[in-house]
């Protein structure tokens, strides 16, 4: 598969190739198309689908040595500024090769993402070549680089080559480390990261935390960056797998750092799931927060069976003094040990920021109960801008009615974001809820995995027709045995009636009763959106799809004149035939302002790409 986009843009080439970039001031839009299948692709040849000077980001699946060295031949402009390549497990030697004699065309390189994959294909010596090509590029202001299977003479490598690059302004380093990776190469990697003191303004940090790695090898990776006085972004997400060793020994020396770093205004930390983390480390990590003036931005995500309410406590002091802040986003993932009491002592502390605009809560698997939801009001001020909240699988809530969402209803919100994936749901209070939110621009609403009928779905959809100012509005019910067509055609009907709406996001994957009829009338009504700028649908694993559905799609969303993105979710539709794809493929060509399209057609088994002799005379599309 090939897929080209600027952020969302694709197109195919050979085999399986994905190609995409992303939104990067000064770099030209084009369009792009993409098709995923059962690991096959049509040939077809590069001239007659895409503009060379235009590509940004190449990934690749399965394709060969001799389809990328014609790629990368025809597609290196010397004046590009931002390029990405995403590998595979398929990568090897001679991929590395064909990529540095692409990157030694690219003098005025400022931006690189770097996607290898997994290590287990390639050579230390390519990967030698590879950093040495990257040093030569003098103007990488940007470096993004992520690995899997990372050794310790890969860090060591890796990590010569970022002292070399002494200009960089923002590092992104994602590692997933092998068993055998061990605290020496953290040092190492620190050392690296010492020679930034000037320049750095931005790191990012994600590692797959293993038994190789303690709490020293990690307080050797965090100790240089008091040094970076310029730093105003620092992320740390740590991932971990079970009896990890991190414990409160590394976050407390992390709390002793952090204030040190007077012009950081973003902060964001993922701690572990860990046995080893307990309430001790939250009391240093809250006194380091009070000290952080100038942050604007903060997100946390706490995943320990051992931490209790006296964490919860200590960042509820702290949260009130951060007079900056106007984005906070707290998760709580599996904190069993967490009461409702803890909660609302919380959302009070959260109410007393007055500066603050977005608010994120994620309570997913955590023993909160009605009661502690039912203190959600406290949280709430005049000023905030945008709320999103995750229950999902919180099997302690049986409030039906959900009442405790009473209070949203007189607030002016922008955004909201409701993930209620729980249990039974009733949606009566919902659905007066969505009715009162006249000003909201962006509107997510989650409802997988629950047990909901058609009718409960009706009322809410009808009040989707109320919010007048909404431009963005998703709505997801995966994983519903007793959704049926009904839901899809009271969904779309309702679309119609919103006019400022620009951007729709359906899915109704693995609802085995959604049927071509239901398609076939969502697919009619999403044809009278004129002014509809993105969609995204997806019907994944729904048994019942058949051609019919995809012919009414290419022939309704060939109405939609203004459509820039489009998405659409085919997975394991089992009834699909080449014959449908085709189609709408070219039905699909008089959209002119399309530049994102991908199909996702994924264990289609009907689908045979071998056989489509003329998909190269279909895809016509051209670069605006």
């Amino acid at each position: 598969m090939f897929k080209f986009t600027r952020k969302n843009e694709k197109f195919p080439l050979k085999s399986k190739i994905t190609t995409e970039s992303q939104t990067i001031p000064n770099i030209k839009t084009h369009s792009s198309f993409s098709l995923r299948a059962n690991n096959q692709m049509y040939r077809v040849r590069h001239q007659h689908i895409l503009n060379p000077k235009n590509i940004t980001r190449i990934s690749m699946n399965d394709i060969t040595r001799t389809t990328f060295l014609h790629y990368v031949k025809k597609t290196s402009p010397k004046n590009e500024k931002y390029f990405s390549f995403s590998g595979s497990h398929r990568v090897k030697d001679s991929f590395i090769s064909s990529l540095c004699s692409n990157l030694k065309r690219k003098i005025g390189l400022t931006v690189l993402h770097l996607d290898l994959k997994e290590m287990d294909q390639i050579s230390h010596s390519s990967l030698l070549k590879l950093l040495k090509r990257i040093i030569t590029l003098k103007n990488l202001k940007h470096l993004d680089l992520k690995v899997r299977g990372v050794q310790n003479s890969h860090i060591v490598s890796i990590s010569r080559a970022i002292s070399a690059l002494r200009q960089l302004s923002n590092l992104e380093l994602h590692f997933h480390m092998n068993p055998e990776t061990l605290d020496r190469s953290m040092f190492i990697l620190s050392r690296s990261l010492s020679s930034y003191n000037k320049t750095l303004t931005s790191i990012s940090v994600l590692f797959s935390i293993n038994l190789g790695i303690s709490d020293r090898g990690l307080a050797y990776l965090v100790s240089p960056i008091h040094k970076f006085k310029e730093l105003t972004k620092f992320k740390l997400m740590l991932q971990s797998v079970k009896l990890t060793p991190i414990s409160d020994l590394f976050i407390s020396y992390l709390s002793n750092r952090l204030p040190e770093l007077k012009k950081l205004n973003s902060l964001i930390l993922y701690f572990p799931a860990s046995d080893k983390i307990t309430d001790e480390s939250f009391f240093t990590f809250s006194n380091a927060l009070q000290e952080m003036e100038s942050l604007q931005h903060l997100q946390l995500k706490f995943s320990s069976d051992e931490i209790t309410d006296a964490a919860i406590w200590r960042i509820r002091e702290c949260l009130p003094k951060l007079k900056n802040l106007t984005y906070l986003q707290l998760c709580f993932v599996g904190c069993e040990l967490l009461s409702d009491y803890s909660f609302k002592s919380l959302f009070r502390s959260i109410g007393k920021m007055h500066s603050l605009k977005h608010l994120g809560l994620n309570f997913m698997d955590s023993p909160i109960s009605n009661k502690g939801v039912k203190d959600l009001c406290y949280c709430f001020n005049n000023e905030l801008y945008s709320f999103a909240l995750c229950l999902r699988g919180c099997s302690n809530i049986v409030d039906q009615n959900l009442t405790f969402i009473g209070p949203l209803c007189d607030k002016e919100f922008k955004i909201l974001n409701l993930d209620l994936s729980f249990a039974d749901v009733n949606l009566k209070k919902l659905t007066s809820l969505i009715s009162t939110l006249q000003y909201l621009e962006e509107l997510q609403i989650q409802l997988a995995n629950s047990s909901l009928k058609d009718y409960s779905n009706l009322d809410l959809c009808d009040a989707f027709s109320n919010l007048q100012s909404l431009r963005k509005l998703t709505f997801i019910l995966d994983n519903n045995e007793d959704i049926t067509d009904l839901t899809l055609y009271s969904f779309s009907q309702a679309l119609p009636r919103i006019r400022s709406l620009r951007e729709v996001i359906f899915s109704a994957a693995h609802c085995p009763k959604i049927t071509d009829k239901g398609v076939v009338e969502f697919s009619k009504n999403i044809g009278r959106l004129r002014n509809l700028k993105a969609l995204k649908l997806n019907i994944g694993s729904c048994k019942e799809i058949t051609n019919d559905s995809v012919y009414y799609l290419g022939e309704n969303l060939a109405r939609v004149s203004g459509l820039e993105r489009l998405d659409l979710g085919l997975d394991h539709c089992v009834l699909i035939t080449s014959k449908a794809v085709v189609t709408l493929c070219k039905r699909l060509q008089v959209l002119k302002h399309l530049v994102s399209l991908l199909i996702r057609l994924n264990h289609c088994m009907q689908v045979r790409w071998n056989k489509i002799d003329n998909l190269e005379d279909i895809i016509t599309m051209k670069s605006y």
